[in-house]
């Protein structure tokens, strides 16, 4: 049942929605398993390559809060053509980066752009489906971000392998966002008729946030999306230099072990798109974060036993996984659904915090010589557990604003 109340627009593609999203994810996948070779070819730390997944991911999350509520004031269509032109010009000057300086203010510039991408499709799918029906879609579309979070570490480790030369993972960001732009210029007609101003208050930026964080359940559930998917953050960080550091990986071996922990994602969401015609999406959300705090204790604990290979590693994290694939984009739902009116701005502030609090978690994996597993997957168990708490008082809340 499409939402009328702003607009009479027929529904963007699921391919669309899929292709916009992925430009961010992969923008932060994609070279992955190049740090040790960024780091050799800039002559730069390990913590200074890092720095260029915490800056993107801080950008990101900071200009969402900008997107969103700007599609709410000039619609979704001039949001998104902006930042994807944003997003392939960055792209091209990442890939033509002499210093980690430069290459760290290209990542910043990248993040401007791609963020659109992922908080305007969110904010399309609920501008013209249900609650129900946008959960639903928002499955599919994360099984779409599975798939491109699994591609995406796999094909840099790839064309690193083949080609030597890490560069080549930002040309084909660069090429590949040129499709959905020209899409959405010629064929995605506008999901939003914004407010006139004299309509009511909801034109207001500040009262728009502040309506938000007046809202027990949005706070819980956006809180603890944050806190779970930093688990993974926090692990793409330290993984190129923990399995080189152990096993001696190579990129594409990396960018195989990211893939499985996409696949449980990817497994999670599809079975989530089966389970919200049975129970309710609280209620999927909390099955969820028990299979992920399953996942992430049996790494710490694997951790203290000095126990460490491929296999080890990449069980318990697959576990989580599907856990998250589970939890992520019905909660994400259930939190956007709070205000129907100011669906860009929830959006927004909904992967603001995704993306800072994973910010945060790469922040401090940076500050960590990761000769072992064991620093990461305690702060893996922090996150995991803050998650745990703020999901549980949602669905104890569930009913409430």
């Amino acid at each position: 049942m499409h939402n009328t109340t702003n607009n009479k627009s027929s529904p963007p593609s699921l391919t669309f929605l899929l292709m916009a999203t992925m430009v961010g994810i992969f923008a932060t996948n994609l070279y992955l398993p190049s740090f040790s070779n960024i780091a050799l070819d800039l002559n730069a730390s390990s913590q200074s390559v890092q720095l260029t997944l915490t800056v993107f991911l801080f950008s990101f999350g900071i200009f969402q809060l900008l997107h969103g509520p700007l599609s709410d004031q000039i619609g979704r269509k001039k949001v998104m053509i902006f930042g994807l032109f944003i997003f392939i010009v960055a792209s091209f000057g990442a890939a033509l980066a002499n210093s980690i300086n430069f290459l760290i203010v290209m990542r910043v510039l990248q993040a401007i752009g791609g963020s659109t991408g992922m908080v305007i499709a969110r904010a399309m799918v609920r501008d013209v489906y249900e609650r129900d029906e946008s959960a639903k879609v928002m499955a599919y579309v994360g099984m779409g971000s599975g798939v491109s979070a699994a591609a995406a570490p796999l094909i840099g480790g790839l064309l690193q392998d083949l080609t030597g030369d890490w560069r080549w993972g930002f040309y084909s960001l660069a090429i590949f966002a040129v499709i959905p732009l020209i899409i959405i210029i010629f064929l995605v007609e506008e999901t939003f008729t914004p407010l006139k101003k004299n309509e009511n208050k909801l034109n207001s930026i500040t009262y728009s946030f502040l309506t938000l964080l007046k809202s027990k359940k949005y706070l819980l559930y956006t809180l603890g999306s944050g806190t779970l998917n930093s688990c993974f953050f926090s692990f793409a960080a330290a993984a190129p230099f923990i399995l080189n550091n152990l096993i001696d990986s190579s990129a594409s071996r990396i960018g195989i072990i990211l893939l499985y922990i996409s696949i449980g994602f990817l497994i999670g969401n599809l079975l989530s798109t089966k389970l919200n015609k049975r129970i309710s999406l609280e209620k999927i959300v909390l099955v969820g974060i028990t299979i992920c705090f399953t996942g992430i204790f049996i790494f710490f604990i694997l951790a203290f036993l000095n126990l460490y290979n491929e296999v080890v590693i990449s069980i318990p994290m697959t576990v989580y996984g599907f856990g998250s694939g589970l939890v992520i984009p019905t909660a994400g739902v259930i939190a956007v659904s709070v205000d129907k009116n100011i669906v860009g701005t929830g959006s927004a502030l909904y992967g603001f915090n995704i993306f800072i609090m994973g910010a945060i978690s790469t922040l401090f994996s940076s500050f960590i010589i990761h000769k072992n597993q064991i620093p990461v997957s305690i702060i893996m168990m922090v996150f995991v557990s803050i998650a745990v708490i703020c999901f549980y008082f949602g669905y104890k809340n569930k009913n409430y604003n």
